[in-house]
């Protein structure tokens, strides 16, 4: 027999302990908050009200993803983080003779990455955006690096076609080099 508490719908825990992988109803998550405390690098509410776009398919609970703007997003999250490197470049002729420093140079990069597709004719991921979803897959699930290098081992002999990262060092250099 089924009890008003098992109808209650569950949500993913952001507390330290469980990081957003588990599901509880609200008021067990309340506690764990309590007890746990709560993650305090937990910056975008993925999970818990704001859109998340990590593909087109529906999860069987209700919650659908929708990755329509993924690709239109890439373009102004890239310029958003590179706004003060490129717009900080000195305006002297010399300097622009010398051609591009290296943060334009992994600027124009992440603008290539992000245009590319993944596949010929994949619509819905550019390179980038598959390499940066795979990477928060790992991080908000906790996956080790053999873990990743194994699913990218596999992936890349399923669809040898596709331009994936061959390892989690390949990944995080492609999504976090830009940032240093």
């Amino acid at each position: 027999m089924q009890t008003e508490e098992d109808d209650e719908p569950e949500i993913l825990c952001p507390c330290m302990k469980c990081v957003n992988r588990f599901w509880f109803p609200r008021e067990e998550v309340f506690n764990h908050l309590i007890a746990n405390r709560f993650n305090k690098r937990y910056k975008v509410w993925n999970f818990h009200g704001e859109g998340f776009t990590i593909g087109s398919s529906s999860r069987g609970d209700g919650h659908q993803y929708d990755n329509q703007n993924t690709l239109d997003d890439m373009d102004e999250m890239i310029n958003d983080i590179f706004r003060d490197v490129i717009g900080g470049l000195s305006s002297e002729a010399e300097e622009h003779r010398k051609g591009p420093d290296e943060s334009a140079k992994k600027f124009y990069k992440l603008l290539e990455d992000a245009r590319e597709q993944l596949y010929l004719g994949c619509k819905d991921f550019s390179v980038l955006s598959y390499t940066l979803q795979l990477y928060l897959l790992k991080c908000l699930n906790g996956w080790s690096n053999s873990s990743f290098d194994g699913l990218m081992k596999l992936q890349g002999a399923a669809f040898p076609f596709a331009k994936l990262p061959t390892s989690f060092h390949h990944a995080k250099k492609n999504g976090e080099e830009p940032l240093t």
